[in-house]
């Protein structure tokens, strides 16, 4: 089903899921990609913390799905640092991270409704 061009059934079904996406993004980032060199630490650890915050939940099977870690407690500052992170990544040079970042809201939209949920991240 799509709504507004937005493949909303694609999000968590198929392919290219919201989930599989990030996971993808992630792992590139982490294994090195060129592109993304500015998303990793010396360390090795990914440095926004809205990108670690999120969980890819892939079941082949069934229903992909993002899930949030226990990374930050449920403060203003620390929401608010999460809200930061991810505009970073809206107001990125490359169009990939702006349109996963824009895809995210979007499924934060349709999965919570706009309201606070267990796994809500906006």
């Amino acid at each position: 089903m799509k709504d507004n061009d937005i493949d909303v059934e694609g999000m968590f079904r198929g392919n290219n899921t919201i989930a599989k996406r990030l996971n993808k993004f992630k792992t590139m980032i982490l294994r090195g990609d060129e592109r993304y060199k500015y998303l990793l630490n010396p360390n090795g650890s990914i440095n926004n913390d809205f990108l670690e915050y999120l969980i890819p939940n892939i079941d082949n099977e069934s229903i992909d799905f993002v899930d949030t870690s226990e990374l930050l407690s449920a403060d203003q500052a620390q929401a608010n640092n999460l809200i930061n992170y991810w505009r970073e990544l809206l107001d990125d040079p490359l169009p990939e991270v702006k349109r996963l970042a824009r895809d995210l809201a979007v499924y934060a939209f349709y999965t919570s409704g706009d309201n606070f949920t267990m796994n809500s991240f906006f």
